[in-house]
């Protein structure tokens, strides 16, 4: 039922997520003053990324887990074990509580769709000092152009249903997707990362004004398909009804 629940919402959050991020991106690209830097930074982390840090296993293995860990904190999970080596992957174990199996989801597919060293740069970004500026911001784009890439990589291995050893035991699983299954999981990853990516932009395009906007953005767009739905039951009630009374 929760997966049910989550993709529909999903469905509903696509649209207006997708055109509040792309008019987002329209109005921060006219801030020459944070998108160039921003820009900037993307690059040299895409760059970044292919060249070195995708070799590094340990390390993207690392953010991996990490990302699993930080969010089941957000739900006032205990973090049991955190384990990462340098060729056996690695796990997560947490408790179980608050949020049920909506936060378990979320838990699970987080690295898939939560940029997590560029969320940690944006909270700093409030605190560092001016003279940081516009460096702080090339930072914080090649935090964002490491997770373009290595969350589309993370996607791309764990498409599968296949099994293996959790670090360091004899105990077997299934990659994240494959537990929580390939359609329920495109929705939620593709509905979260617009979303994510969206409330990023605005953030830095008009900060809690320009996230209010993009909020309402996805709402007149939920509520746009909501109708169009609810009219095509309608049609088709009639229709049956019509044909076979």
């Amino acid at each position: 039922m929760i997966k049910l629940i989550l993709v529909t919402i999903s469905i509903f959050i696509i649209p207006g997520a997708a055109v509040g991020l792309y008019s987002g991106a329209i109005n921060l690209s006219n801030n020459s003053q944070i998108f160039n830097p921003l820009l900037t930074g993307v690059f040299l982390g895409v760059l970044l990324y292919l060249l070195f840090l995708r070799k590094w296993e340990a390390f993207n293995v690392f953010e991996h887990e990490f990302t699993h860990a930080i969010v089941a904190l957000c739900f006032f999970r205990k973090v049991k074990k955190f384990v990462v080596t340098k060729r056996s992957g690695g796990y997560v174990s947490y408790s179980p509580g608050f949020g049920g199996e909506f936060a378990n989801a979320i838990i699970t597919l987080a690295p898939y769709f939560l940029p997590t060293f560029t969320i940690f740069a944006i909270i700093l970004r409030n605190f560092v000092p001016l003279n940081w500026f516009p460096w702080y911001d090339g930072f914080t784009g090649l935090t964002f152009g490491y997770h373009l890439l290595s969350n589309f990589d993370e996607i791309r291995q764990n498409w599968n249903k296949k099994t293996f050893y959790l670090a360091g035991t004899s105990t077997t699983s299934h990659t994240d997707i494959g537990k929580y299954g390939y359609i329920s999981a495109f929705f939620v990853i593709c509905a979260a990362t617009l979303f994510i990516h969206g409330l990023i932009v605005w953030g830095f395009t008009a900060k809690s004004s320009g996230i209010l906007t993009y909020l309402k953005i996805i709402y007149q767009y939920a509520t746009i398909m909501y109708n169009y739905l609810l009219n095509a039951v309608i049609l088709l009630f009639e229709f049956v009804k019509s044909h076979f009374n």
